[in-house]
């Protein structure tokens, strides 16, 4: 996670829509709201993650212990459009956290141009959880234009605009793609692609003496699997952020995810991996990533639901560890999320499914 150094602050956040939807691949801006010049930016331009997250850093004048300015506002941008703009906020801390909803009706993937590929090992495996950083590359600087976590196949998509890079009478972005791991770290990076195409395809092979250095919290992340919840349709994945957006589902009934999770919970097992079932109660059908939004409330799931059977099954077969989720569940619990709640754990998970 990044910290605050002793040169800068940072600013942080999450840019939604007004339906609470994350939105990734935008442009956010950091401004003084009490200069009264054009000369108000605070720093260079950032682009939200897939998960609609951002992270821009202050710098500090040589010897300040804080920022000149005394507050900060964010302008959400597209090419020349302002899409929305946050309330100023005072910096008080090193680290600030500013959320800012953009309140008429976006789709960030309604653009013209697009990079897509895979990242894998030299030895031909799919790379799945790898964030890619797609930037417009030229003699002196870069300019983002959006980032993407590979699925369970290693494949990534990142849509972008011309308006994201046309200076003067540049028609086609040089595109330069990276891949890091969780820590930030540098896995792969292509080679400029010079006068890109529409639809560009660019691929990522990690060396294996790159790929071999996991961290010990990526090798336990990989053993948190399998994921039993359940997304109604693929058409509902598109507006499930924690699930459906990137695919993680095994199917779109209860009994297909039983099925297929059960065999992968199998697997793991044979292998001497200890497997963990998660979500419990299921994230399949929220409107927002538990992983970056306080307050994620599932308004449907009953206690006798049919979108427990995957869970059901898994503990039938043996499953010797079951992750909660940090969603509320109005018709369980509402004043407790699931991982902290003694209905859903003692008289659900331990009563109900043993």
């Amino acid at each position: 996670m990044d910290k605050p150094s002793e040169r800068t602050w940072i600013l942080t956040g999450t840019i939604s829509d007004r339906h609470g939807q994350s939105l990734p691949g935008l442009v956010v801006r950091a401004h003084d709201p009490d200069r009264k010049n054009d000369d108000d930016m605070l720093a260079a331009d950032v682009v939200t993650d897939a998960s609609g997250r951002y992270l821009v850093r202050l710098p500090l004048a040589p010897g300040a212990a804080r920022p000149t300015n005394k507050r900060v506002l964010i302008r959400i941008v597209q090419g020349a459009t302002i899409l929305g703009q946050s309330e100023p906020v005072a910096l008080t801390e090193p680290r600030t956290r500013l959320d800012c909803t953009v309140e008429h009706d976006h789709n960030p993937f309604e653009s013209d141009r697009s990079a897509h590929g895979t990242v894998s090992t030299a030895g031909g495996r799919p790379m799945s959880r790898i964030t890619v950083v797609l930037v417009d590359r030229d003699l002196r600087s870069e300019q983002p234009l959006g980032t993407d976590v590979t699925d369970a196949d290693g494949a990534y998509r990142i849509k972008y605009s011309e308006r994201q890079f046309r200076r003067g009478d540049k028609g086609s972005a040089d595109l330069l793609l990276r891949a890091l791991d969780g820590g930030g770290r540098v896995l792969a990076e292509s080679q400029v692609l010079f006068n890109a195409p529409m639809s560009a395809l660019i691929d990522l092979v990690v060396p294996a003496e790159v790929a071999g250095g996991q961290n010990l919290f990526d090798r336990i992340t990989d053993d948190l699997a399998p994921v039993m919840d359940t997304v109604p349709s693929k058409r509902a994945a598109k507006h499930n952020p924690p699930i459906g957006r990137y695919d993680r589902q095994f199917g779109y009934t209860p009994r297909v995810v039983a099925r297929h999770g059960v065999a992968f919970l199998r697997g793991l097992a044979d292998g001497g991996v200890v497997p963990t079932v998660k979500h419990f109660p299921g994230l399949g059908r929220v409107r927002a990533n538990t992983d970056v939004r306080a307050g994620v409330t599932d308004h449907v799931t009953t206690r006798h639901d049919a979108y427990l059977a995957p869970f059901r099954a898994a503990i039938d077969a043996g499953a010797p560890v079951v992750m909660m989720s940090t969603a509320y569940y109005e018709r369980l619990d509402p004043e407790n999320p699931a991982a902290f709640s003694p209905f859903v754990i003692g008289t659900m998970l331990r009563g109900d499914l043993g």
